[in-house]
């Protein structure tokens, strides 16, 4: 199955318009994968107030335009569906190549809680062999 509605707010589509473009094709493969058919964003940009009252460890939600991250909801998905998304995302995006610990898809539960964190950097690319699948 995959996505065939993506829920936004009307803020959350202003700043994905100004996403860094490799940011916008990681949703859409993510999208691809989507086990519902609803795919809803949580979050993309932050004041600095509301990434603190988020309990984020960085600031990337805080940088931008381009905007390099962006939340998204797996209630209703799954644990184990968010980890299987998120890996077949890290298997085809890599996140910087000077810095191969850090993933394009963070599925672990962190901040306010279970979702999906997507990020880009400007070395983000789509590894030499990249698969897609589930």
């Amino acid at each position: 199955m995959s996505a065939e509605t993506i829920q936004l707010s009307p803020r959350h589509l202003a700043e994905f318009l100004d996403c860094d473009p490799r940011l916008q094709l990681m949703l859409l493969d993510v999208a691809g994968l989507w086990p519902q058919v609803t795919l809803r964003f949580t979050s993309v940009h932050r004041s600095l107030e509301e990434n603190a009252a988020a309990n984020a460890e960085t600031l990337i939600h805080v940088e931008g335009p381009p905007y390099r991250a962006v939340d998204i909801s797996v209630a209703g998905v799954g644990q184990v569906n968010a980890d299987r998304i998120a890996a077949a995302i890290n298997r085809k995006w890599e996140y910087d190549d000077t810095r191969p610990t850090l993933r394009c898809a963070v599925s672990a539960p962190h901040g306010t809680g279970s979702h999906i964190h997507l990020q880009s950097h400007p070395r983000t690319k789509i590894r030499k062999i990249a698969t897609l699948q589930a």
